[in-house]
């Protein structure tokens, strides 16, 4: 799954996880919000409210929900020139 936009992208390096790339992660693999958020040792607040986009959380949260759901099995993509970044399934 990849965001439409190309323009949406982050320097060369890790891809950032976005509100969008979040959702898009725990639904390829279907977890829900409290899934994600026990995985990761953080309140479903937190993952609710970062989705909605009600809230940022701390980079250290960040890190934790990108590594959850690395962990889970997704990859994310970086943007290239027709796409904005992704998730896949690990194979």
């Amino acid at each position: 799954m990849r965001l439409r936009d190309p323009r949406d992208r982050d320097p060369p390096g890790k891809t950032e996880l976005s509100p969008d790339l979040c959702r898009a992660a725990r639904n390829l693999l279907d977890l829900s919000q409290l899934d994600l958020a026990e995985a990761a040792g953080v309140g479903r607040s937190t993952v609710s409210d970062y989705e909605r986009g009600a809230r940022r959380p701390t980079s250290a949260n960040l890190t934790v929900l990108r590594d959850s759901l690395e962990a889970a099995g997704v990859t994310f993509i970086e943007a290239d020139e027709a796409a904005g970044p992704g998730v896949r399934l690990r194979k």
